[in-house]
C-alpha cells in the first residue's frame, strides 16, 4: 500500500525536463560545496528522491509513447479507409457521368434524327406552283 500511495504522489508532481533535473542536481552540489548538505543520509535523500521522480517520468513518458504509437496506427488505419471511399466515390461518380453522357448523346442525336427526317421531306417533295 505503502508504494501505491508513493505512485500517487509522483503522478500529482509535475513533470521535470531534463533541464531542471540537472538545475536541481547542480543545486545539490552547490550546497554540499557550501556545507549546507553533510550528512551522508540527506544526501542520500535527495538524491534518492531525484531518482524515483526521474523514474517516474521515464514511465510516464513510455506510457505516453505507446498512447502515441496507437494514435498513429488508429490515424493510418483511418487514412486507408478514407482512401479506399475516395476511390470507390470516385469510380461511382464516373460511371454515374458517364451515364449521362451516353443518355445526352441519344436525346441530342434522337433530336436530330427528327430535324433531319423533317428536312429530308422537304428536299423530295416537289414545290407546288413553279413550273420545273
Amino acid at each position: 500500500m505503502a508504494e501505491q500511495d508513493n505512485n500517487d504522489v509522483m503522478d500529482e508532481l509535475p513533470p521535470l525536463t531534463r533541464a531542471e533535473v540537472g538545475a536541481k542536481i547542480d543545486a545539490i552540489y552547490a550546497r554540499v560545496a557550501r556545507g549546507e548538505l553533510r550528512h551522508r543520509e540527506e544526501l542520500e535523500m535527495w538524491g534518492g528522491a531525484l531518482a524515483e521522480r526521474m523514474a517516474a517520468l521515464e514511465k510516464r513518458q513510455t506510457g505516453v509513447e505507446k498512447r502515441l504509437a496507437n494514435v498513429e496506427q488508429r490515424f493510418t488505419l483511418f487514412e486507408r479507409r478514407i482512401t479506399a471511399n475516395m476511390s470507390a466515390l470516385e469510380k461511382r461518380l464516373l460511371a454515374e457521368l458517364a451515364r449521362h453522357a451516353t443518355a445526352i448523346q441519344e436525346s441530342v442525336a434522337s433530336q436530330l434524327r427528327v430535324f433531319d427526317d423533317k428536312h429530308k421531306l422537304l428536299v423530295t417533295k416537289p414545290r407546288r406552283g413553279r413550273p420545273s
